[in-house]
């Protein structure tokens, strides 16, 4: 099989994500331009199914609990369909690590009830897809950000393994 390797580089809000496209001969594109597509479709959606209930403090709904285990389930699909392609699974570590990152924040935050006006759009793209663990977890904020980075940082762990495997 004859394949050429291009690399394209996306803009996600402030995220630079390098993604690796494989092309066969006839110029059909591989599956990494769909799951790169699909990723950015899914954490499009759970950001829009989980914002209003984020946004307004509500305890999280049903829809909100289906949404967040799609989205893990989406990541964990990801991360299996993605394990031989290097440039996703960098892509998955920038997402999985700003996540990580976003949500020690929050738990900081929470803990020492500050206010940083500049991490409320962060939290907005990066947890909000997360919101239905506030229902299995009703302890507050504190909790949910303990849980959320857990989540993550298995997340980054895992992509980081598979991109150490992958040649």
């Amino acid at each position: 099989m004859n394949y050429n390797y291009n690399f394209t580089f996306f803009i996600l809000g402030s995220l630079g994500a390098k993604t690796l496209y494989l092309y066969n001969r006839t110029g059909k594109i591989m599956r990494s331009k769909i799951l790169f597509a699909c990723s950015i479709i899914i954490m499009g959606l759970a950001i829009v199914l989980n914002f209003n209930e984020m946004l307004m403090g509500l305890p999280a709904s049903l829809l909100n609990v289906i949404v967040t285990i799609c989205y893990l389930f989406f990541w964990i699909a990801f991360l299996a369909l993605a394990r031989k392609n290097k440039g996703l699974l960098i892509y998955s570590s920038a997402i999985s690590g700003i996540t990580l990152i976003i949500a020690l924040l929050t738990l900081v935050i929470n803990v020492y009830d500050w206010t940083i006006p500049i991490a409320i759009p962060l939290v907005a793209i990066f947890l909000t897809p997360f919101y239905g663990i506030r229902s299995v977890f009703d302890k507050g904020f504190i909790l949910s950000s303990v849980i959320m980075a857990f989540i993550c940082a298995i997340w980054l762990i895992s992509s980081i393994v598979l991109q150490k495997r992958t040649k």
